[in-house]
């Protein structure tokens, strides 16, 4: 179902959205990401973080986060540039 919608929908929005960054959550979009950052690497990037309903308690969640917000952060510095 993902690889459906991956090549029917998202792609293309990828493609016409042109988006500076995507944040994919969860183990099951891994073999989505190599193909998000082919899609949207001439102007963003492609993160992914742990799904919304992971288990791993809340330090876990904290780090994530930081980490996506580093990773955007970095990401807006470089376009003021």
């Amino acid at each position: 179902m993902l690889e459906a919608c991956f090549v029917r929908h998202a792609t293309r929005w990828l493609k016409e959205l042109k988006p500076h960054a995507v944040v994919l959550m969860g183990s099951p979009t891994k073999p989505f990401l190599k193909r998000a950052k082919t899609i949207v690497l001439a102007q963003g990037k492609a993160l992914k973080m742990a799904h919304f309903a992971h288990r791993k308690g809340n330090g876990f969640e904290e780090d994530e986060r930081a980490r996506v917000r580093a990773s955007l952060a970095e990401l807006r510095a470089s376009e003021s540039n």
